[in-house]
């Protein structure tokens, strides 16, 4: 039990899970959203600046590999980097990789209506459940929930 909790009391304690938690509705279901301390979304704003290069590397040579032939004629090799149509695609693989991790990291803010644990989930999982569109949908509707403006807070 932190300092605060303790000073707070068991009651606080007892209901700690709904002081730190918010909800939003998509369709006809209601999603439970766990607030994020400072620390865990300073570690995920502090990987999107700085991700892992193991992983780039390998999605970057997986998206080499997958040119197709028209993408090939239309390249430019520099350095470390393939331009197509003057467009990187290091920095394409790098904010697609940004983007897959935002949204596994945002996706484990849910709180399971069931027993278990989002912490093992993989983008590939997510992916298979719901498309683009949907899935940068809750991501906003999270982040909406977790750091809603000043003014929202201030008029509940």
């Amino acid at each position: 039990m932190s300092k605060l909790a303790a000073a707070l009391g068991k009651k606080y304690e007892e209901n700690r899970l709904s002081v730190l938690t918010r909800e939003f509705r998509l369709g006809d279901h209601t999603f439970k959203v766990k607030i994020p301390n400072v620390a865990e979304i300073e570690r995920i704003y502090n990987y999107l600046k700085k991700p892992d290069e193991t992983k780039i590397e390998k999605e970057y040579q997986d998206a080499i590999q997958g040119l197709s032939e028209e993408d090939k004629a239309k390249s430019e090799t520099k350095e470390n980097d393939i331009f197509i149509d003057g467009k990187s695609v290091r920095q394409f693989v790098i904010d697609k990789h940004g983007v897959k991790y935002r949204i596994v990291e945002y996706i484990k803010f849910l709180i399971p209506e069931i027993e278990g644990s989002l912490e093992n989930i993989e983008y590939a999982d997510i992916e298979a459940e719901w498309p683009l569109a949907k899935q940068i949908e809750i991501v906003e509707k999270i982040s909406e929930v977790i750091s809603p403006d000043y003014k929202d807070i201030r008029s509940k």
